[in-house]
């Protein structure tokens, strides 16, 4: 099976075993053999994560894009700020936020109610976004950010508008919207947060979902280690 993804192992072998067993249970065959064959376990592949420095690249791609930008770089400082789904921020109400309190109440999967923190940087944007495109007048039920029809912006549309600055940039093309919520959970992961903290901020229902940001922070720390101290390993070699 080189060269063949252990995920498509998975998947065949499991057809194989299924159709054998529908031969055996209507007679087609004797005995089924399938049952010896094991199905390998799948291997969680670590989220992919963007550096700081490709962050900051992002918001300045979309800042130096000609047209109006104010709406797309609100969207992308919120997520980065709050580690949001796409689905939680076109759902996102204008009464959701409190800026007071530099809070934003978000209904998640399975309608579970959860309170995100919004850092400084999203919330200036939001606010300028806000007073821009709605002339003064803020409705607590309208959706925060809307298309061209002044209707709420779709998760598909968010999806291609991220991906359109992500390539301007000439980042790597499998970034997406999604590495934004997983660079969100892993810096704070970096900058000492508590496990339990950020699977709330994120809405995990289980810390498992969210222990794979350690093994992601893990590999950022040994990265660290490998540059600044004087006895790493890659320093002894030379």
């Amino acid at each position: 099976n080189k060269g063949i993804k252990q995920s498509s192992v998975v998947r065949k072998v499991s057809a194989i075993k299924s159709f054998s067993s529908y031969l055996e249970r209507f007679g087609y065959i004797e005995k089924n053999y399938t049952d010896l064959l094991s199905i390998p376990k799948k291997t969680k592949s670590l989220p992919k994560v963007m550096g700081g420095t490709e962050i900051e690249n992002l918001i300045k791609t979309i800042n130096r894009y000609p047209k109006d930008t104010t709406r797309d770089e609100a969207l992308v400082e919120l997520i980065y700020s709050t580690g949001l789904r796409v689905s939680e921020v076109t759902g996102l109400t204008i009464g959701n936020i409190d800026f007071e309190r530099s809070e934003i109440r978000i209904i998640g999967k399975g309608n579970k109610e959860r309170v995100v923190i919004i850092g400084k940087k999203a919330e200036e944007k939001i606010r300028k976004y806000l007073a821009k495109s709605r002339k003064g007048i803020l409705i607590n039920s309208n959706p925060v950010f809307l298309n061209k029809l002044g209707t709420a912006l779709s998760p598909r549309s968010v999806q291609r508008l991220i991906k359109k600055y992500l390539v301007m940039s000439g980042m790597d093309s499998n970034y997406s919207t999604h590495t934004i919520r997983h660079s969100f959970a892993t810096h704070m992961m970096d900058g000492g947060a508590d496990l339990k903290v950020i699977q709330q901020l994120l809405g995990h229902s289980s810390p498992e979902t969210t222990k794979v940001y350690t093994h992601v922070s893990s590999r950022s720390m040994k990265e660290i280690y490998e540059k600044a101290h004087p006895r790493s390993f890659s320093k002894q070699r030379k």
